[in-house]
């Protein structure tokens, strides 16, 4: 083999070894796989309808986009007594794919292969890494899908590729189709952005893109015409109370319950226990040849969110948050900050999801908190939310988001096609940070650093951005003054 091809070639094998020697230490500390949510999260279907029932069970879910059930259905099917070690295997790999599209990422906005493998390997080895590679939920698939997307636009970028324009899209659709928070403008801003940058085949670009959308609008057709909401998910009007009602003084609320202006849903705590809301709310006849749809618990005994009786709390409790939005303002811009500020949580600062894998990790995790991520003691406290303040994750996200878009923006017109290339590959990253951001904080208050994390490849990515263009600007100073001495050499020698 070359030295050429052994250059190439070091950073994979060295990452390829970090994450296997890392994964077994993580081990042996005594981190283990949660496989436990299958039974607890409120966003999966019953188990019992996934395994007997997953079609019908599909069909009529109406709470969530179906992918990461259908993936659990299926699992379920083909490996009913070894599931979870099944879901523990293909998370390893997911991890593994992460690091790789991370290191891809950095090399494709400007970083040298030595940066590149010590940024991903460090990342591929922090808590928040490890925490969501051993937790069966969608968080860890979602990041890769974004990374994923990132590296096809970029590989497009560098020349045309039907295999890639299929992965940019399969990727985006594969988010859409897993979590609601991409809505189907996000797969048509994607299309957009192709489009626009491959104009000379934008028809082939639109024929790609056309039969996952396609898809997308049939699951929402298919929602509206079993249920009557054209959506992917039911869920917005009572994750929206998560910010806004939720922040309103509850005295305040009693007295616009009193006065008409709200519904008695407003002083009851949104994803509460079916029972907890009025009769009226409850009854909620149709679709009686699938019994999951109106039972109260799950056979778990977990709450059943897909219950068609949380279709119409989630309307009024959409309606009750809007009247509050109207009548105070103040309140919703508070709860906002208060949702960016969580955002820029380590987001790992989940204590009930994560609590004894964080025990088990101690000091290391603290580290990363304290020397990575610098937290501090100040906290700001809501009725349901404790908001943290970090220090380092504050000052550098938004720095360099903003840094990055500047630098891309000032590019896009440069005569070097490979810089005009990562500008536009730059833009792309901010925008989709800009949009995960964006839907997540501006309607929801809970959890916000988790809706994070799957943009956190794409961050490092901007970092190194940043660093490549600072590189280029100091590049021509160091050849004048390299030239300088030279000349200054040569006078003192004659």
């Amino acid at each position: 083999m070359s030295g050429s091809h052994r250059s190439l070639l070091w950073p994979f094998i060295a990452l390829t070894i970090l994450f296997g020697v890392s994964r077994a230490a993580f081990y042996t500390a005594g981190v283990r796989f949660n496989a436990d949510t299958l039974n607890t999260f409120w966003q999966y279907l019953d188990p019992e309808v996934l395994r007997n029932h997953l079609i019908a069970g599909l069909y009529t879910l109406h709470s969530q986009p179906p992918l990461f059930n259908l993936f659990l259905g299926v699992t379920l099917k083909l490996f009913p007594q070894h599931y979870a070690a099944v879901f523990h295997i293909v998370f390893i790999a997911l991890g593994y794919a992460l690091c790789m599209l991370t290191y891809g990422l950095l090399r494709q906005l400007g970083a040298g292969r030595t940066l590149s493998f010590a940024l991903s390997g460090i990342y591929a080895i922090s808590p928040q890494f490890i925490l969501y590679e051993n937790l069966l939920f969608y968080t860890m698939p979602l990041a890769v899908f974004v990374a994923l997307c990132a590296m096809a636009y970029g590989r497009l970028l560098e020349s045309f590729s039907r295999g890639w324009l299929m992965t940019l899209f399969v990727s985006a659709f594969a988010l859409c189709a897993t979590r609601s928070l991409f809505h189907p403008a996000f797969y048509i801003a994607i299309a957009a952005a192709a489009a626009w940058s491959l104009r000379a085949r934008w028809r082939t670009v639109a024929v790609y893109a056309a039969l996952p959308f396609v898809l997308l609008m049939g699951w929402n057709l298919k929602n509206y015409l079993l249920v009557g909401r054209f959506e992917a998910s039911t869920w917005f009007g009572i994750s929206f109370a998560t910010l806004m009602t939720n922040n309103v003084p509850i005295g305040e609320r009693k007295r616009l319950v009193r006065d008409g202006a709200l519904s008695k849903l407003a002083l009851i705590k949104p994803f509460s226990k079916l029972d907890e809301y009025p009769a009226n709310y409850r009854d909620t006849p149709g679709l009686e040849q699938y019994p999951w749809l109106h039972i109260p618990l799950k056979s778990t005994g977990m709450r059943n969110f897909n219950n068609l009786a949380y279709i119409r709390i989630s309307e009024m409790y959409g309606r009750d948050a809007f009247t509050l939005l109207l009548r105070r303002p103040d309140v919703y811009a508070r709860s906002v900050a208060l949702a960016w500020i969580a955002w820029c949580e380590p987001p790992t600062r989940i204590d009930w999801l994560f609590d004894s894998n964080v025990r088990r990790l101690g000091s290391y995790y603290d580290c990363f908190e304290r020397y990575v991520f610098g937290r501090l003691k100040a906290a700001t406290a809501t009725e349901h939310t404790t908001v943290h303040y970090y220090a380092f994750l504050i000052i550098g996200l938004s720095l360099t988001l903003l840094a990055a878009i500047v630098m891309a923006a000032r590019r896009l017109g440069d005569a070097d096609p490979a810089i005009r290339r990562r500008a536009a590959h730059a833009l792309f990253l901010a925008f989709v940070i800009i949009y995960v951001g964006t839907v997540s904080n501006f309607l929801v208050l809970w959890e916000n650093n988790r809706f994070r994390f799957k943009t956190d490849a794409l961050q490092l990515a901007l970092a190194c951005y940043i660093i490549h263009n600072i590189w280029l600007r100091a590049r021509p100073a160091r050849r004048q003054s390299a030239r300088r001495a030279r000349r200054h050499d040569s006078d003192i020698g004659s």
